[in-house]
């Protein structure tokens, strides 16, 4: 029985919250969910079970805290390896995790030196229930803040943005385990002493406010970037329609003076017919043919806004000497949203354009290549570029501004909608964009 509440108490204090850290990146998995779910429970069964009889944890050896350690760090190592994304959001949501179990344990403690006195028959497994009633009561909530407060949050913002985050969290934990780690260690007590539980209890309850207000922070800033975004791409479809709306008055404007013109060259061909002259008339043909006007439009792919999109860009490159080559494959209904595949292929042009127009002798080109291949849409473009680039710990600056470039950000900001990230990559003096995004049915 002793053995079954310490297997209890090590365990549900441990496996929610390995389950609750994936929640966030549930479509960012390299291993199947339920693969994962078995291996973290059977490594927590182990680990417990070998806690359980009370060689790891507050009143554990030295040994068992190495084990621990052991445990933990091998904790990480499987978690970062299970997400296919950069490690800045799962070591903030790992650290915020072990934080709030850590948070838990310090609320018992307040609660146990509060009432534990008037237990009369108090003792390490009455502590050890409270603990796991504690957590059964707050890890439901815990759960439900995760998944409809936290992963929207962490989906909207760019990884890049959360470098350093987690050490708020981690910075908790650490002075939380200096405090239990003092009933292991009692040269540790002159440092636990100045810490008493409800100190910790408030600095716990500051350190999560500094938390949502991080990711609040962080979350307002990706808005803004992506609105900046929006209404650049807006004026930027304006001034498309805008031409668009000139070019149709030009061709209604031909098109009445070719039906003017036509009733000339109708009599020229009767009176050619008329007086059997027909060599005269095939060579007025000729001459009326070469003269009228070359009305093929190219068409680069199927969808309408993304073709419009790039006749545009791709007329700016070539009127400015840029070489453009272009392998798109995009049907009408292509699984992504018109104005998100404008807001990729808009941005990426025109940074494409701004960075050609940087080299003075080298040859400026930009390729544009999509696909479609079963569930993804796949978009690469690759621009040339004088080698100069702006970052801060990898964020792409813009040379107009000062900051993030807006078109950049925002790409990234489509495709984190989608569940995926964009990837950015020089090689050389040549810049490469690669987006992917999950097409709906």
């Amino acid at each position: 029985m002793n053995m079954f509440i310490n297997f209890m108490f090590m365990f549900i204090a441990l496996y929610p919250c390995i389950y609750m850290g994936y929640i966030p990146f549930a479509n960012r998995l390299n291993r199947p969910a339920k693969r994962i779910a078995i291996e973290s429970f059977i490594a927590s069964v182990i680990y417990c079970l070998y806690g359980s009889i009370g060689v790891i944890g507050p009143y554990g050896d030295s040994f068992g805290s190495v084990v621990s350690l052991i445990f933990i760090t091998a904790a990480i190592i499987y978690y970062l390896k299970s997400i296919n994304q950069n490690p800045h959001k799962p070591l903030f949501v790992f650290a915020l995790l072990i934080s709030m179990a850590a948070t838990i344990g310090n609320l018992r403690h307040f609660i146990w030196q509060s009432v534990g006195e008037y237990l009369q028959y108090a003792d390490l497994h009455t502590w050890q229930l409270l603990d796991i009633s504690l957590r059964v009561i707050l890890y439901p909530a815990v759960w439900l803040i995760i998944k409809y407060w936290l992963a929207p949050r962490l989906r909207r913002i760019d990884s890049d943005r959360m470098k350093g985050v987690w050490i708020v969290p981690a910075m908790f934990f650490v002075i939380s385990m200096f405090y239990t780690m003092g009933d292991i260690y009692p040269a540790l007590n002159d440092i636990t002493g100045f810490f008493s539980e409800a100190y910790l209890i408030l600095f716990a309850a500051a350190s999560f406010a500094v938390y949502i207000l991080l990711l609040r922070i962080l979350d307002d800033t990706t808005k803004h970037t992506r609105l900046e975004s929006d209404i650049k791409q807006m004026n930027s479809q304006l001034q498309l329609q805008s031409e668009h709306y000139k070019m149709l008055r030009t061709h209604i404007d031909d098109t009445k003076r070719a039906r003017h013109d036509l009733r000339q060259h109708l009599s020229a061909f009767k009176s050619y017919i008329e007086t059997g002259e027909t060599e005269k008339l095939a060579a007025y043909i000729n001459e009326y043919s070469s003269s009228l006007p070359d009305d093929t439009e190219i068409t680069f792919c199927e969808n309408y806004a993304v073709n419009s999109i790039l006749r545009h860009y791709i007329g700016i490159a070539k009127s400015e000497g840029i070489k453009v080559d272009v392998h798109t494959e995009l049907p009408e209904n292509a699984g992504v949203n018109d104005s998100d595949l404008c807001i990729i292929f808009g941005n990426c042009l025109e940074n494409a354009i701004e960075a050609c127009r940087w080299i003075e002798d080298t040859e400026k080109f930009i390729n544009i290549s999509s696909k479609t291949i079963g569930s993804m849409l796949a978009v690469t473009i690759d621009n040339s570029f004088d080698g100069v680039i702006k970052q801060d710990n990898g964020i792409y600056l813009s040379r107009k501004r000062d900051g993030e470039g807006i078109g950049i950000a925002s790409v990234k900001a489509v495709a984190l909608k989608y569940g995926i990230e964009a990837c950015f990559e020089i090689d050389g003096n040549v810049f490469r964009a690669e987006i992917m995004l999950r097409r709906s049915k």
